[in-house]
């Protein structure tokens, strides 16, 4: 089915006089693959397929207890996306006639090789996942790149995946793809247009911090050394929000995400911070709005047993069964497209999670207290204020040296909340430190008065709630270029003066014992 955006202007039209919960479901079913803007003509799939079907009466699976004490009971749910650009992750939409351009692969056995339509001037996600996402708009193909980059007018990237978005085919199983779990990313991000149509009619993609080395339907990948599948999550685990959770209380837009999560739930697809919903920045959206689904919790949430829940018969093979393999992509001169695993080939190292602990971390605070060292307190502060005395920055230091393997992605997590009860969250910046040897205590010990200068750009930014939990910052490019070079890693977090209430942000030091500040590697 390929619906237009003419058609489901009709059926909002045709469904305006039923009661909300039959309109929802009605909308539902004639959006069931509603296209991008800017490719009417495409499908994100078949009606059919595993990411647009209902799961709100599937059974709740029989581990779900341990899956979501994992991901964070506590933990609240984040928007990882905002009316700031720089945030969540783009898409592009080009024609069929885009130019299509060679990329080259560190990981080209596991990866479709194109070539693809990469068009002037990209969006690109910020950081060092440097997500690329291309739809092209003519032959209705999804290209998805992982850490693109481009030199002297070359691209490479880690992975890529090529998407038929009329059928309902998977990569080979133990493939990667531009995700950890070797799914597609366009289908799970939450958009703007959706949440202004009413309705979201897909799963939605998430992280967690720690997954098992294992994978469930449809995922085909996993990225982690951690076996114990039945404490931690696999790729590809499904949960919804449970239909019990009152959702009346918020915008209409952030009903319409919340909606979503209780009919179609939420795929994990990727490491990282506890519960982060992604999504296609837009300025449009409302950040005061949408930062209050912290409110909502993993003890909200369900998983669910999708043990037997597959893809439909495939529209773009005739009405056949499914199978998992491959979308149809010609392989390169002198290559297959053969699944590699790790058993067949150890040179190919699959990814997996490595966290650290800081060396140091300390807060520093600046006017009467600009010569204090607070290096042995067991809580870290970021504060900005008009006035001095209650400006407070963060710095950390880890060391990578120990680390086998290559660093490709990294995340730092902090543990803490904002200190201010109904008050607005403030929000804060991570920047790179040049030094590597400030000390954290001591007669020595750092000052507001002796730190040492950081970057003048961010690697990137949080929003930090009311809620004590783990809130996580990209690295972007610099843990990587730190691994090759010092084999440290030192960072600052501050709050941005734009962004600040005049309260403050408090998180765990390392000296806390509990709930310590940690750096979450993604290594090969």
């Amino acid at each position: 089915m390929q619906r237009g955006i003419a058609i489901v202007a009709a059926a909002v039209l045709f469904v305006a006089g039923m009661a909300p919960s039959t309109q929802a479901r009605e909308l539902a079913q004639v959006r069931a693959d509603a296209p991008v803007p800017g490719a009417p003509n495409c499908s994100i799939f078949p009606a059919n397929n595993v990411w647009n079907t209902d799961i709100s009466s599937l059974p709740v699976a029989a581990d779900s207890a341990a899956m979501i004490q994992s991901i964070g009971l506590t933990t609240g749910l984040h928007p990882d996306f905002g009316s700031y650009l720089g945030y969540g992750i783009p898409y592009n939409v080009v024609s069929g006639s885009q130019t299509k351009v060679p990329v080259s692969f560190d990981y080209a056995d596991e990866s479709d090789p194109g070539p693809y339509p990469i068009p002037a001037n990209p969006k690109v996600e910020g950081g060092s996942d440097a997500h690329m996402l291309i739809v092209d708009s003519g032959n209705c193909y999804l290209y998805e790149l992982y850490a693109a980059s481009e030199s002297g007018g070359k691209w490479s990237a880690g992975s890529g995946a090529i998407w038929n978005l009329r059928s309902n085919a998977l990569r080979p199983d133990t493939w990667t793809s531009a995700d950890a779990a070797g799914l597609p990313i366009l289908p799970g991000l939450v958009r703007y247009d959706e949440l202004a149509s009413g309705v979201i009619d897909h799963a939605l993609r998430f992280t967690a911090v720690h997954t098992c080395k294992g994978h469930i339907y449809p995922a085909r990948h996993d990225a982690s050394s951690l076996t114990d599948c039945s404490t931690y999550p696999p790729m590809g685990l499904r949960v919804r929000l449970k239909a019990s959770v009152n959702i009346r209380g918020f915008s209409p837009q952030v009903q319409v995400l919340l909606t979503a999560l209780k009919q179609y739930g939420m795929i994990l697809a990727d490491n990282g911070s506890n519960w982060y919903i992604s999504g296609a920045s837009d300025p449009r959206i409302n950040d005061d709005d949408f930062h209050k689904i912290n409110q909502i919790t993993g003890a909200d949430f369900e998983v669910v047993d999708t043990s037997r829940l597959v893809n439909g018969p495939n529209p773009a093979a005739g009405g056949s069964a499914p199978t998992a393999t491959a979308t149809p992509v010609p392989p390169a001169a002198g290559k297959t497209n053969t699944p590699v695993s790790e058993a067949t080939s150890p040179a190919l190292m699959l990814p997996k999670t490595i966290v650290l602990t800081p060396v140091a971390d300390a807060y520093v605070r600046d006017g009467t207290f600009a010569r204090t060292n607070y290096g042995s307190a067991k809580v870290l502060m970021a504060q900005w204020s008009a006035t001095a005395g209650n400006n407070r920055e963060t710095y950390l230091r880890f060391d990578l040296r120990g680390v086998p393997g290559s660093i490709t992605a990294a995340t730092l997590l902090l543990y803490g909340r904002h200190d201010a009860t109904g008050a607005w969250s403030g929000t804060d910046s991570l920047y790179p430190v040049a030094s590597t040897t400030w000390a954290e205590s001591g007669s020595g010990g750092i000052t507001w008065n002796t730190r040492p200068a950081a970057g003048e750009t961010p690697l990137s930014g949080t929003h930090v709630g009311e809620t004590s939990q783990y809130y996580g910052w990209n690295t972007g490019w610099y843990v990587v270029a730190q691994q090759g070079s010092t084999g440290m890693a030192s960072f600052m977090v501050a709050m941005d003066p734009q962004q600040s209430d005049g309260h403050q942000d408090s998180f765990n030091s390392r000296q806390a014992g509990a709930n310590v500040p940690l750096l979450v590697l993604n290594v090969r």
